[in-house]
């Protein structure tokens, strides 16, 4: 019936996100709890509750290095999120494009994107959106994408910013998950500039934080 049907699809984008933080984004039951999500989508004919079930497949692939699958799954997001007009459906989507064309070697569409992404993020409006999408806050993982794409593209000091950005609004806004990645992510960009110190601090701030809360993802990395 169509209440089970909605009944399930709400169980189904729940469960995405917790297993994406629990069993990592490639994780094969992420990718069956979002394909059986969006096979109910298509029965509903719901394009609303369709969004995160798009941008949560995309993300599985996208970090199994399935490049054209996740690029064909951005195409989409970005369709519906212009279709609906939604402004929180158009930044996830700016999300998505950002860091498909980062995994690309499309930096400055990469930048374009993440840029866009940080000038509509409003910290109230926006700070749930990580429960719905990966459990990542949009603007704390774009600002950390900036920075490393700014990075590559030569401007050091601009990416520094951008990484110093992230981490106290990642302490204001963002879920323990988001922290932690956010940790991992900002150490990355240490070791580009030496600053050894700083990188022990976040990782074993990020290791103790995974640890206790069973993020996998950020221990295996």
């Amino acid at each position: 019936t169509p209440q089970r049907a909605q009944l399930e699809l709400t169980l189904q984008t729940s469960l995405g996100p917790a297993l994406m933080a629990t069993k990592g984004y490639a994780a094969p039951a992420v990718g069956k709890a979002y394909r059986r999500a969006r096979e109910l989508c298509q029965e509903l004919k719901d394009i609303t509750r369709l969004f995160p079930v798009l941008w949560g497949l995309w993300m599985f692939h996208l970090v199994r290095a399935e490049h054209k699958a996740a690029n064909d799954l951005t195409k989409q997001i970005l369709a519906v999120a212009q279709t609906t007009g939604d402004p929180d459906l158009a930044l996830e989507a700016d999300f998505a494009a950002g860091l498909s064309a980062f995994y690309c070697g499309d930096l400055l569409s990469a930048r374009k994107h993440l840029e866009q992404v940080v000038s509509a993020y409003d910290p109230e409006e926006h700070k749930g959106l990580g429960s719905t999408y990966g459990g990542l806050d949009p603007c704390v993982c774009c600002l950390e994408y900036l920075a490393w794409t700014l990075w590559l593209l030569g401007y050091p000091d601009q990416a520094l910013k951008r990484a110093d950005d992230a981490q106290p609004l990642a302490k204001q806004v963002a879920n323990l998950y988001t922290q932690a990645r956010s940790l991992y992510w900002d150490s990355l960009l240490r070791q580009f500039t030496g600053q050894w110190d700083v990188l022990r601090e976040r990782i074993e701030v990020a290791v103790s934080m995974a640890t206790e809360h069973g993020f996998a993802i950020v221990l295996g990395v």
